[in-house]
């Protein structure tokens, strides 16, 4: 299980989201490019003081929405997986289409 600020700052510093895309409300929502394509929309709830852990169910969407297979989010998390390497990944799931 992670933490709100864990997922929020990875998600925030890793995936490729231009900051104008951010949108508050009762979530924070962003669209995900790649190669000036929007490739998904990733929904992040509010932090809450950020010290408690995201529900499974809510780390499991937000894991679809950035079509990661749950190794590849477990590291995403963990920071051992970089912007770059994130990216690659996408181009990589997407070649098929104009990444």
């Amino acid at each position: 299980m992670y933490k709100y600020k864990e997922l929020v700052k990875a998600v925030k510093t890793k995936a490729p989201v231009s900051q104008d895309s951010w949108r508050t409300g009762k979530e924070q929502n962003a669209n995900i490019e790649v190669d000036g394509q929007c490739i998904s929309r990733v929904t992040l709830p509010h932090q809450h003081g950020g010290t408690q852990e995201v529900k499974p169910g809510t780390q499991e969407a937000i894991r679809k929405q950035l079509l990661l297979d749950k190794p590849n989010f477990s590291e995403f998390i963990k920071c051992t997986l970089s912007r770059e390497g994130y990216i690659r990944i996408m181009r990589e799931k997407y070649t098929h289409t104009s990444l």
